[in-house]
């Protein structure tokens, strides 16, 4: 027994397939397509022949019965609607994030010089470095001159001081002697 779907059904498998297509664009998803009822098993029992079934149950719908046989659409419409949604979800995504070559280069651009930068500034701390430790080898070369000079003043004091302290005792004694005189 063979079902031919009338115009009403075939209206609502077009409805459905058209909101199906919608929720597609819209989601930006692809299910898997609905694979077409071949060879639909019926039950053999006549619905004729048994008035005892008819009167207790309620009569059944023709689409209950038998489902209609969706529109089978073809690999190639597939792939198109499937490359159109790609290509959409693809166009939003770049106006959403702009040029991505051009925000690598900057971003390169933007990383290269602050690598400039970075190592501008390890040579100027490098120069630094080498002029503070110049000061200190300098003060510390003139520090150990000051000392060496004041051991040899020191030096020459000791030898200076114990005759000087003898002529002044000898000229107090000698001041001493004039003042009795007087």
């Amino acid at each position: 027994m063979v079902k031919v779907a009338n115009p009403e059904e075939r209206k609502n498998n077009e409805d459905f397939y058209q909101k199906k297509e919608d929720q597609i664009n819209q989601e930006g998803m692809i299910p898997a397509s609905p694979q077409p009822i071949e060879n639909p098993s019926t039950p053999d029992f006549d619905y004729n022949q048994s008035t005892d079934y008819l009167n207790d149950a309620p009569s059944p719908n023709q689409q209950d019965v038998m489902p209609s046989q969706p529109p089978q659409m073809s690999s190639d419409e597939i792939q198109e609607v499937a490359e159109s949604i790609v290509e959409e979800k693809w166009e939003e995504l770049t106006s959403k994030l702009g040029n991505i070559n051009l925000w690598k280069e900057t971003t390169d651009r933007d990383i290269a010089s602050i690598k400039q930068e970075i190592l501008r500034t390890q040579d100027h701390f490098n120069n630094l470095q080498r002029a503070l430790m110049g000061k200190v080898n300098e003060y510390s070369d003139i520090i150990t001159k000051v000392n060496s000079e004041m051991k040899a003043l020191e030096k020459v004091l000791q030898k200076i001081i114990e005759p000087l302290t003898t002529n002044v005792k000898e000229l107090n004694k000698i001041t001493d002697k004039l003042k009795n005189k007087k």
